[in-house]
């Protein structure tokens, strides 16, 4: 009998082959919509980054022609009027956030130790709008009186943060912190709001001191 159109040669008594045949077919075209869909995505995603950065230009914001690959981050330091030892248990606390950071809406200690390694930190907050967002983190490294590591778990930008401390001649402390954050995707094109976001997080050290030296 005269094989079907589509399929791999005559057929058997049972249909085997033909059926393989038909399978393989299905599958191959199953493979090309694939990659329509994936090359469309991809058109579309460098849409979306022209048509972003037009926007931008007509609403008189800087766009760097280079902005979508730079990293941002951020950086501050502080002298405070306290021991290492002090400043490091006061921010290893992720319930103190409240204390000195206004975007946080509220804080609690999710799991974990608090203050230690895997100590996750629930937090809300203050968003674009004034709606709130999730801003969870992580404590990835803890030594205490030297330094402290932490990634955001949770939320639109997720970047880790290091808070550096060394004692100062007179019995104080150098504080320094630290964040950074490598954009993804869609995320690429708000690198300007992620940074000036994180410019404020790190200027927030300067309430940090002031409470601690009251």
């Amino acid at each position: 009998m005269p094989g079907i159109s589509g399929g791999s040669g005559v057929q058997n008594a049972d249909g085997t082959r033909v059926l393989l045949g038909c399978r393989t077919a299905r599958l191959a075209v199953s493979r090309a919509v694939i990659i329509a869909v994936v090359l469309q995505l991809r058109g579309a995603e460098v849409g979306f980054a022209a048509w972003f950065r037009a926007q931008a230009i007509h609403r008189g914001i800087p766009v760097d022609s280079n902005s979508l690959d730079l990293m941002p981050a951020a950086e501050k330091s502080v002298t405070i009027r306290r021991t290492p030892e002090d400043v490091y248990a006061f921010i290893a606390d992720g319930l103190n956030n409240k204390l000195w950071r206004p975007s946080v809406k509220s804080v609690s200690l999710a799991s974990g130790d608090a203050g230690q390694v895997g100590a996750v930190y629930a937090q809300r907050l203050a968003g674009p709008g004034g709606r709130e967002i999730d801003g969870d983190y992580r404590i990835v490294e803890a030594t205490p009186s030297e330094s402290l590591r932490f990634e955001v778990v949770a939320g639109p930008a997720r970047p880790k943060g290091t808070f550096t401390l060394r004692p100062t001649d007179d019995g104080g402390t150098a504080l320094s912190f630290g964040l950074a954050y490598e954009p993804k995707g869609f995320m690429k094109l708000m690198g300007g709001m992620i940074q000036k976001t994180m410019d404020s997080e790190v200027k927030q050290l300067e309430t940090l001191k002031a409470v601690l030296e009251q």
